[in-house]
């Protein structure tokens, strides 16, 4: 059972919030001084630590630091007094998972104890996990095998069943908005509403009421009532795609519904309650936006717990091919085409391009070269920015970077081959080798080295007569 130490000099503030917590599987223990607080954190661990500003003996941010030494996994909860935003933005800095205001709101104070736990088991839970099986290269419509992306599908679905809040980060072209559609599908919520709300593309003056809604007559043309889109998304997830562009009235309203879940509707004074999952994207870094004075600093860190930054395409160089290999058959299907694949010259080209447009890019290049070509797809059929690539010089860095990517490439297209032969024989590996024109064992030695677990299995069991 996880424990949760309440720190504060008042012991009535300290049962107050015991009685709250009551509502929650935790040990609640107590420290009533910095001192106490700091050796109950050595003692017992604790998940989360409610830890009030103003102590007798140490200042609240000095014991902060000391439990973030002593135990660098335990959520920190401030408690501030109502005029000390100065300091709890000063203990969000140094490390604090968020901060709140007395008089205590008690509901906010329990869903916020309950998601810090969430999210603390969530860590343990992929630590202990480590990287996922070198297997998963197709993940809902995700695809890739380097480590960076396989880390990627293990924290979705971690967080996917929960219900707090996610960060998606990552820049343009790398699907964050596909990853948001794979946490709702994989969520509780997967029979509700999926709703997505491109905060980039509104113009300003618009994007508010299109979010929150509004009621007839809050302005000029508004002759009904309009629900907005996240009160549409009742029951299922909500993705405010490019959260950055969002007005600082609507960060104050989308504060509101995080915290209080609920929202008002534009010249509306009534509540509208809600039961919404909220996931935000952004290619922008927040953080800087905050430093900047451009984006809320309580809302970010509100967003912010639990961020899944998604790796440009040019840092897993190893998923080209079987990204590639994956849209070929998309858009083979959806033209009604059989083009085989890329010429080498070709696809050599792809492994030197830097893709400033990630998997976007890539998928545009391949349905490109599908339209244009028959069979196999020519240095020709791809864009002018990338066939001009042919005629550049590597120096040694890129030398070695190409020669990395060419070398994922050629292990892709052999398992590939591989596969494909198997399929044809129908099982059977002396066919299969036969067809490939090696010795059946050398098919051994190959299956074992890009299927190891297959391998041993037909090994072991029926012969190949």
């Amino acid at each position: 059972m996880p424990a949760v130490l309440i720190v504060d000099d008042e012991p009535e503030i300290r049962h107050l919030i015991r009685r709250c917590l009551q509502a929650l599987d935790v040990t609640c223990l107590e420290a009533a001084s910095g001192q106490e607080a700091v050796e109950s954190v050595r003692r017992h661990d604790p998940a989360v630590v409610l830890l009030d500003v103003r102590l007798p003996d140490m200042h609240g941010l000095e014991v902060l630091r000391a439990v973030r030494q002593v135990s660098p996994g335990t959520s920190v909860l401030m408690l501030t007094a109502f005029d000390d935003s100065r300091i709890a933005v000063q203990a969000i800095q140094q490390g604090a998972d968020d901060y709140m205001t007395k008089p205590l709101d008690v509901d906010r104070l329990v869903r916020r104890v309950r998601e810090l736990l969430e999210a603390g088991r969530l860590r343990a839970d992929l630590e202990a996990v480590g990287e996922p099986a070198e297997s998963d290269v197709h993940f809902y419509g995700l695809v890739g095998r380097s480590a960076s992306i396989r880390r990627v599908f293990q924290w979705i679905r971690r967080i996917a069943p929960t219900d707090m809040p996610v960060l998606i980060t990552g820049e343009s072209g790398t699907g964050k908005r596909r990853v948001a559609e794979v946490i709702h599908r994989l969520s509780p919520r997967a029979q509700g509403p999926f709703v997505t709300v491109d905060c980039g593309t509104l113009p300003a003056h618009l994007l508010e009421s299109e979010l929150f809604g509004y009621e007839r007559g809050a302005f000029t043309g508004a002759d009904q009532r309009k629900v907005g889109r996240i009160e549409l998304a009742q029951g299922g997830t909500v993705l405010l795609d490019e959260i950055a562009n969002l007005p600082p009235d609507g960060q104050v309203k989308l504060l509101q519904a995080l915290d209080e879940k609920v929202v008002f509707r534009l010249g509306g004074t009534t509540p509208v309650q809600l039961d919404v999952r909220i996931v935000v994207a952004s290619n922008q870094d927040l953080r800087g936006l905050v430093e900047r004075g451009q984006f809320r600093e309580d809302l970010y860190y509100r967003l912010n717990v639990f961020e899944l930054r998604l790796p440009p395409l040019r840092e897993r160089p190893e998923d080209i091919p079987l990204l590639v290999e994956y849209f070929l058959r998309h858009f083979s299907e959806r033209y009604g085409k059989t083009v085989r694949g890329f010429h080498p010259e070709a696809m050599a080209l792809l492994l030197r391009h830097t893709w400033p447009g990630n998997v976007r890019e890539l998928r545009n290049v391949v349905e490109r070269g599908i339209v244009l070509a028959d069979r196999w797809i020519g240095v020709e059929h791809l864009p002018p920015e990338i066939q001009a690539l042919a005629g550049e010089r590597l120096d040694v860095r890129e030398a070695e970077s190409f020669a990395q990517r060419a070398h994922a490439l050629l292990e892709e297209t052999e398992k590939y081959i591989l596969r494909e032969a198997l399929d044809r024989a129908g099982g059977n590996r002396q066919v299969a080798a036969r067809l490939l024109g090696i010795s059946l064992r050398t098919l051994y030695y190959k299956m074992d080295r890009y299927f190891p677990k297959e391998g041993r299995r037909r090994r072991e069991t029926a012969g190949d007569g």
